[in-house]
Parts: C-alpha cells; sequence; structure tokens
C-alpha cells in the first residue's frame, strides 16, 4: 500500500514531486558529504525527504551519519501542519485521522505497514472528524478494535461498573473481536 499513501501525498500536494527538499537541506547535505560520490548523495536526499514526512527504516538499521538527518519531531499533529504548508492552496489533510492513516500507509517495513482490509477500517474512512473515543476516559483510537480492547482492559473491566451509554454497547461492538469468531 505503500504505492496508494504516495498517491494519497500527491492528490494533498497537488503535484508529483512530493519527495523534494529544501536548497538549504541539499546545501547542508552536500557540505556534510563533500568526499562522498554523487550516488551517496542521492541516497541522503532521497532519505531526508522520506524523514520530512516521519518515514523512517526500522532502529538499528541507520548509521550515525543518517540519524543526524532524521527529524526530531514527527506526531500526525506536525505531519498535518507540514501537508499543509506544503500544499500549494495551504488546504493540507482533512484531519488528524487523514495523517495518521497515512503515516501507516508509508511505513518504511512492509510489514509493519497497514493492510488494504485494516485501511478501510480506520477512523478516517469509519468514523470521520471523531475517531473512536472511550466515553470514559476520552483515549482516542484509530481502530474499533483497539477501542474496544481499550475498554476491556482499562476503563471497562469485568465486575467493574459500565457506564449506561456503555452497557448497552452498539451494533458494531458486537464484532469487536475480528480474531474471535465464535458459532453458537
Amino acid at each position: 500500500l505503500w504505492s496508494v499513501g504516495v498517491i494519497f501525498l500527491e492528490l494533498c500536494l497537488g503535484t508529483s514531486k512530493v519527495w523534494q527538499i529544501s536548497d538549504r537541506a541539499r546545501a547542508l547535505i552536500d557540505i556534510k558529504l563533500r568526499t562522498q560520490p554523487r550516488e551517496v548523495r542521492e541516497q541522503a536526499y532521497a532519505f531526508r525527504s522520506m524523514t520530512d514526512y516521519c518515514i523512517f527504516p526500522p532502529p538499528g538499521s541507520l548509521t550515525r551519519r543518517r540519524q543526524a538527518l532524521a527529524k526530531d519531531e514527527c506526531s500526525a499533529d506536525y505531519l498535518l501542519q507540514l501537508i499543509k504548508q506544503r500544499d500549494p492552496l495551504h488546504i493540507g489533510l482533512p484531519d488528524v485521522w487523514a495523517a495518521k492513516l497515512l503515516q501507516r500507509l508509508l511505513m518504511w517495513d512492509p510489514n509493519q505497514r497497514i493492510s488494504a482490509e485494516h485501511a478501510l477500517q480506520h477512523a478516517y474512512f469509519t468514523k470521520p472528524d471523531e475517531g473512536f473515543r472511550c466515553e470514559v476516559c476520552l483515549a482516542e483510537f484509530e481502530f474499533h478494535r483497539d477501542l474496544a480492547a481499550h475498554r476491556r482492559q482499562h476503563c471497562h473491566p469485568p465486575g467493574k461498573d459500565v457506564p449506561p451509554t456503555v452497557q448497552g454497547g452498539s451494533e458494531s461492538d458486537e464484532d469487536e473481536d475480528d480474531d474471535m469468531d465464535i458459532e453458537s
């Protein structure tokens, strides 16, 4: 789903040139890597452009030099602001849920990247503008399954009084456990 994430980003920015870095960043890389071949500098440009969007290789796979090029701030709010800033119309993404979905689509490691099935269950598609929220502690979740697990473990463990709004549940609560299909 990497390609879907890139296309999503291209649509938001209105250009296919999403992996560009500033002239200043390019100059800094050129200075730091002046003795390296052009191929190494090109890789550094690409790596820097990805780190701008909070796309990182798995921990332990970076050299010290590449770690120095990485961004410190990488929250969904940061990504939301960055894309709005780079959008020529200054519209950006519609909400933080879009930014969180984009982060999951653009995970460096394909094994950690979201699947198409799970992407369609993301709050961006199913609960736009609000996400999945615990009625007790107001914690927010990207997926209903995570909210259901949170309710069971933290806010509504067995034997604890459940608020009336949660006690009755909803139709979507019936399929809380995607992994557990129990036949009667």
